[in-house]
């Protein structure tokens, strides 16, 4: 509705304008100025489109002037052109000089200054009627004249045209040939989705917009299953939602779009990345893991060098010395297994007793496809617990990788590394 109104008002105001104001010195509408450039004898050399034009914004000029007819594709502009003037000056570079927001700014540069000023008409990709958008004098002393038009619809493709006019010595006014098309494409960015996090049956989508529109559209994926739309969000400021009827034994995947409605039709946004939702059990396990993650960092060592007063919580920033101090500067842990663990045996069973309790019983197999987020493993000499099952690896925590007590989070294991493993796994 704002756009409607808005170019309704500037409509009205722009026909008395040019109706009475001829002999102004700057174009403008709407309180938008049309500023001349800094004072020259010649055509300036602009910096080019490609280097100002963001990612996803589209800017693309025709060359060669246009007719009447040529330039306006379903009418003629407001006002007839009469290119019977003497003298007529030649515009010699129409562009986008700059954007910001909701907001672009053109610049057109001519061989000579003859004209009393110029008329800029505009229309886009669902609105195909010329509109007169400004009018004005600059400067008679410059050669280059920019305009900046604001209030711009995410994802739409406005076209500008800029119309030199001759005031003459009667009164009366004299119009030469329109310029080329000048398009250029207000980005509409994507979305970015942050987090999805499940609740029990409860899903919280949080999101950062780059564009602002109308509001967002909510996909989700049961499983391998394809998406389809479960919410709609009303409100282009939201960075939040909560969606329902999530089952508690399945997985999901979540994607959005921002949408702007515009002229009768919606605009979309294209879509963000996809967020991953566990099933009920796993995703307690993963909120526990995250947990974890902030109490024992990656890059820290699982050890006390240095520390006279230390447990099995203890962490520090000094890297363990096997090759001189053995064991002495390393954690111990008593493990379910019954087995006292230093290194990667005694953190892979602190974090599974973390996660599960001490008293929770265990069992163990030699199968990767039964293996599950929270088991603990033991391979190679090496053990490390799962933080993420997938088809064919693993993502694990560990620590020790490398001879130092270090704790690292987020390495990938795959399925062919793991021959002859022993996985050992509890229930919460």
């Amino acid at each position: 509705m704002r756009y409607r109104l808005y170019k309704r008002i500037i409509a009205f105001m722009l026909v008395l304008s040019v109706a009475f104001s001829f002999s102004t010195n700057s174009i403008a509408t709407d309180g938008a100025l049309l500023t001349p450039a800094e004072t020259t004898t010649e055509s300036p050399l602009l910096t080019p489109i490609d280097s100002v034009a963001g990612a996803g914004t589209t800017t693309e000029v025709t060359t060669t002037e246009a007719t009447t007819t040529e330039a306006a594709t379903t009418e003629k502009p407001e006002y007839e052109i009469i290119d019977d003037v003497t003298n007529p000056e030649k515009i010699l570079i129409f562009e986008v000089q700059n954007y910001m927001a909701d907001q672009v700014t053109i610049r057109w540069s001519v061989n000579k200054r003859t004209a009393t000023g110029y008329f800029v008409y505009r229309k886009d990709n669902y609105n195909t009627k010329m509109q007169l958008i400004a009018s004005g004098s600059p400067s008679a002393n410059n050669l280059a004249t920019r305009y900046t038009d604001d209030l711009l619809v995410p994802g739409v493709t406005y076209s500008y045209y800029v119309q030199p006019y001759y005031k003459q010595s009667d009164g009366s006014i004299k119009r030469s040939a329109i310029s080329g098309e000048l398009k250029y494409t207000r980005e509409f960015t994507a979305p970015v989705l942050d987090t999805a996090t499940r609740t029990n049956k409860k899903v919280k989508l949080k999101w950062t917009a780059a564009t602002t529109g109308n509001g967002f559209l909510i996909y989700r994926a049961k499983g391998k299953g394809s998406y389809s739309k479960v919410k709609k969000v009303k409100n282009g400021s939201a960075t939040s939602a909560t969606v329902t009827g999530n089952a508690l034994k399945s997985t999901y995947k979540y994607k959005m779009r921002a949408y702007v409605f515009y002229e009768g039709q919606y605009i979309y946004s294209d879509y963000s990345g996809v967020a991953f939702v566990d099933t009920k059990k796993n995703s307690t396990i993963t909120g526990k893991f995250k947990k974890l993650k902030k109490k024992y960092p990656s890059g820290y060592y699982w050890n006390h060098m240095g520390v006279s007063n230390y447990d099995s919580t203890t962490i520090t920033t000094t890297p363990c010395n096997h090759s001189r101090f053995g064991y002495t500067y390393c954690n111990l842990y008593k493990c379910p297994t019954g087995k006292w663990g230093v290194q990667c045996y005694g953190f892979a069973w602190k974090m599974s007793d973390l996660i599960y309790g001490k008293k929770t019983k265990y069992t163990k197999h030699k199968k990767f496809s039964k293996a599950k987020v929270g088991d603990v493993i033991r391979y190679s000499g090496h053990s490390v617990i799962i933080t993420e099952k997938h088809a064919d690896y693993i993502v694990v925590g560990e620590c020790n990788i490398g001879g130092t007590c270090v704790i690292r989070w987020g390495r990938h294991i795959y399925k062919s590394e793991l021959s002859g493993a022993t996985y050992f796994h509890r229930k919460l």
